[in-house]
């Protein structure tokens, strides 16, 4: 049995037994990893307040070769978001992140990347007033991360630069399996092809250009932008992520 002493960010719980729970554990070591938190549930439990989904913890794992799931001896919270229930689209923001990394990861394959732009997100989201934004860059960057990177700044077919700034009311198609637009010239047959709007394009390609989203000050985007790229950015993971769904924790948000 190996001992691993890691940060970890709580993905998910269940009621176990009486007393516990189980956690999914997206860690810094391990990368996701199932475990038992024994006594979790206790009324008098220190432990049970650090396991709320997006809590930032420092836990003790006993790792045995060849059990699903683990076992958890110690637990500390590092840092809390729980006031994001207050805000409903804050709160749909955190809980569509923990579900894409609960979706998309796989047991017990590190990925020390993924978990930084988790916490960085975390934390960004906490001070932002541009929620939605938060979101759509932390999908462009795990995009980026599992190797499936979009390109918004030339044809994939031509590679002739696109200036979506000078086409601001037109629309182009974008091939979501290669992950680039087409020009007008490559565009004649659009079968299979995703269409969208240049000022969507224009918009991803300043996210996707951002090296952080610490500052988001003066980053504006109406409405029917914003759900244009929500929908894009569904569109595009589906394509690239075998058995991918629509977020639940957006679907929820929508329909209030």
């Amino acid at each position: 049995m190996n001992i691993v002493k890691t940060e970890a960010i709580v993905l998910r719980t269940i009621k176990f037994k009486e007393s516990s729970k189980i956690v999914t554990f997206y860690t810094k070591e391990l990368g996701r990893v199932g475990a038992i938190v024994k006594g979790a549930r206790r009324p008098k439990s220190k432990i049970g307040a650090a396991l709320e989904p997006m809590s930032h913890v420092q836990i003790v794992l006993y790792i045995k070769e060849g059990r699903e799931v683990q076992t958890v001896g110690q637990c500390d919270l590092l840092h809390s978001y729980h006031h994001f229930a207050s805000d409903l689209e804050k709160l749909s923001v955190g809980l569509s992140i923990i579900e894409l990394v609960y979706n998309i990861a796989h047991e017990q394959e590190q990925n020390v990347p993924l978990f930084d732009l988790m916490n960085q997100t975390f934390c960004s989201l906490h001070s932002s007033s541009h929620n939605t934004l938060i979101l759509f860059y932390f999908e462009m960057k795990l995009a980026e991360l599992l190797g499936f990177s979009p390109v918004f700044s030339c044809c994939g077919n031509c590679k002739k630069a696109i200036n979506f700034q000078q086409q601001s009311n037109k629309w182009y198609f974008y091939n979501l399996l290669k992950g680039s637009p087409l020009c007008d010239d490559c565009s004649i047959a659009p079968h299979g092809l995703y269409k969208i709007s240049a000022t969507a394009l224009m918009t991803l390609q300043q996210i996707h250009l951002k090296k952080s989203i610490e500052h988001d000050h003066g980053f504006t985007i109406d409405r029917n932008t914003e759900n244009e790229i929500e929908e894009f950015m569904m569109k595009y993971l589906q394509t690239h992520v075998s058995g991918f769904k629509q977020l639940r924790s957006r679907t929820i948000y929508h329909a209030k």
